[in-house]
């Protein structure tokens, strides 16, 4: 399944790799390192959705998330992976 990606790597309002505002409070509810485990699979290569577009299944357990095709890749982890590569 092909998972359609942002055309830029703009960031929504609440986006959890904002530095600052609603996001940047997201960020911080999040269980304690749970961001880090974000940016570790997004370096790795993993898709990081863009929460306003997530509407698949997820398994019982809740680590699986099955995706109907229609997520976008967050603005801010494509943002986040070209600033570390580029480092």
């Amino acid at each position: 399944m092909k998972v359609k990606e942002h055309s830029d790597t703009a960031l929504c309002d609440n986006c959890p790799f904002a530095s600052r505002g609603p996001g940047a409070r997201l960020r911080r509810s999040l269980r304690p390192s749970r961001m880090a485990e974000i940016k570790r699979a997004v370096l790795m290569g993993a898709p990081f959705y863009c929460h306003k577009t997530t509407d698949g299944e997820w398994s019982d357990d809740g680590e699986d998330y099955f995706p109907t095709g229609r997520e976008r890749v967050c603005g801010g982890s494509v943002r986040y992976f070209l600033q570390e590569i580029e480092r």
